[in-house]
């Protein structure tokens, strides 16, 4: 099915199952040895605190793909994931625009309008961001968001959509693994963006709303209501910017 046969709401339901999948999921090919044949497997995985994210694409699946799976706990981890194979569903996903689930890559529909950018955007920031706040005097509201490769093509929407400069650096993060008792250094690009008064609104009407992290929706709420509403009363005050931080 091409996008035009959704509604709005499926649209933009679709639009954040692709942010979200593209930065905590997983779609590999493995060959089944009982059937003797490919297949391919759709999974996500999170920690407790972004349930709330999983829970919400696997009602994507159910009430757009009709595709029903359940949410599986590690046993002694805090770790929840769920797992379904998605041949039936390639081709449904080729004609959405859909090209891959490794890196982060909007398709043309999300591309061209806010709309759906946004929603698009908010899984993004779901599956790999962090809301931060630097300053007490001026506050500051910035957000990262961490990859392997780099997002410039992210980056460059997001400037396009939200009216504001972008930037990215190039991070080496050591690892300890305690099986092998080897560190390792991973590398790793961060991509941050600041949310000003220019594109506050914008975000606050075109991200937001589609946030599924209370944790991180209501930081980034409260900072817009507290520093919009402060100038409001106050004129004087100097213009302050928002910022979000993408953590992993």
């Amino acid at each position: 099915m091409k996008i035009e046969s959704y509604n709005e709401k499926q649209r933009l339901d679709i639009a954040y199952f692709i942010g979200a999948m593209q930065t905590d999921g997983c779609l590999s090919i493995y060959f089944s040895k009982s059937k003797k044949i490919y297949k391919y497997k759709f999974e996500m995985g999170v920690g407790e605190k972004s349930l709330p994210m999983l829970r919400h694409v696997i009602s994507i699946l159910a009430d757009v793909f009709d595709r029903k799976v359940s949410i599986v706990k590690r046993k002694n981890l805090n770790l929840y994931r769920f797992q379904t194979t998605v041949k039936q569903l390639m081709a449904t996903f080729e004609d959405l625009g859909i090209t891959t689930f490794k890196q982060v890559d909007a398709p043309d529909w999300v591309r061209d309008d806010i709309n759906y950018f946004g929603a698009f955007l908010a899984g993004v920031i779901d599956g790999d961001g962090n809301v931060t706040i630097k300053r007490k005097s001026y506050p500051l509201c910035y957000i990262r968001i961490f990859a392997e490769e780099c997002l410039s093509e992210l980056m460059n929407l997001i400037e396009k959509h939200l009216n504001c400069e972008t930037h990215f650096k190039l991070n080496h993060i050591k690892s300890y693994f305690k099986r092998d008792y080897n560190e390792k250094i991973f590398s790793c690009y961060s991509h941050g963006f600041y949310v000003s008064t220019k594109n506050k609104d914008v975000f606050k009407k075109y991200v937001l709303p589609h946030l599924q992290l209370e944790y991180k929706r209501e930081q980034i709420a409260n900072y817009i209501e507290t520093r919009y509403n402060k100038r409001q009363r106050d004129p004087g005050v100097e213009p302050g910017c928002f910022a979000l931080q993408a953590n992993t």
